[in-house]
């Protein structure tokens, strides 16, 4: 097994084994540890460095297995669909290389609550996971990449169970070097997410 597939095959199982002890905690404790803690958002970012011309849309849902006081950590899945193209500054000959993939992948998300008065509320966001794509992304990458992302939400309670949130990201994607060194181009990313958390 490749070191890729084998950090891959680590998230996947961080991210099964959380939605099993939270199911476990569920039938272990009171009525109000049994609340199903669920995040479903979509992101749009944009590529922030000049040879990347990248969209990319992704949806998350995550699912919460731990939390304490203020923090709070998700098993995390994600669909993304890239469209636009790459240059190479130091190869122009290459012309645009198309960049268009969609991927799937599995993570952990972490927040932390930085504070909260009436129904606004202000967390910290961060995350990381393995995403396969269609092909090789970016172009003279792999097939196999980490994603990782950072950033802050506001959040406005709608109700005791649904919490609407938006926020801002950065992200990063990249092999993390885990094929050779001199094949992992990465791609630098922001935009803005709309969420809403929900407990069942």
């Amino acid at each position: 097994m490749t070191r890729q597939r084998m950090v891959l095959a680590l998230i996947a199982s961080f991210t099964l084994a959380g939605g099993a002890a939270a199911a476990d905690r569920a039938d272990e404790t009171g009525e109000a540890d049994r609340d199903l803690n669920t995040v479903f958002s979509a992101a749009y970012m944009t590529s922030v460095h000049s040879d990347r011309n990248i969209d990319t849309l992704l949806l998350d849902a995550a699912v919460g297995f731990l939390s304490w006081e203020r923090l709070e950590l998700f098993g995390q899945m994600t669909l993304v669909r890239n469209t636009g193209y790459s240059t190479d500054d130091w190869n122009p000959d290459l012309g645009r290389m198309d960049e268009d993939s969609v991927g799937a992948g599995a993570g952990i998300m972490a927040r932390f609550h930085l504070l909260k008065s009436g129904r606004i509320g202000l967390f910290a966001e961060g995350s990381i996971g393995g995403v396969v794509y269609d092909k090789q992304y970016p172009t003279g990458g792999t097939h196999w990449n980490i994603m990782s992302r950072l950033g802050g939400s506001l959040s406005y309670s709608l109700s005791e169970r649904a919490v609407l949130e938006l926020g801002y990201r950065y992200m990063h994607i990249s092999n993390g070097m885990m094929d050779t060194p001199d094949r992992n181009p990465a791609v630098d990313s922001q935009g803005v997410t709309l969420g809403l958390q929900y407990r069942f």
